[in-house]
């Protein structure tokens, strides 16, 4: 659902990418099967701790993202 939404705002594909801070969810998860759990965040550009940074354009496109997201969760719970 999450990459269908992402690939209709960038209007290209969508891959998903393992990232440092995915490691987390995956121990959130493992916790927590019964628990959906989705990480989105900008593209990271080079390599943590430094010089570590991010995409800064891409986030108004996340929020974008997250509001439709939300906009559906609305609609499945009513």
């Amino acid at each position: 659902f999450v990459q269908h939404k992402f690939q209709g705002i960038i209007n290209q594909p969508v891959r998903p990418v393992k990232s440092f801070w995915t490691m987390e969810l995956g121990v959130i998860e493992e916790k927590y099967p019964h628990i959906e759990c989705l990480s989105v965040g900008p593209t990271e550009i080079g390599v943590y701790p430094s010089p570590y940074k991010i995409n800064i354009a891409q986030i108004q496109v996340l929020y974008t993202l997250l509001l439709k997201i939300h906009a559906n969760q609305n609609q499945e719970c009513q």
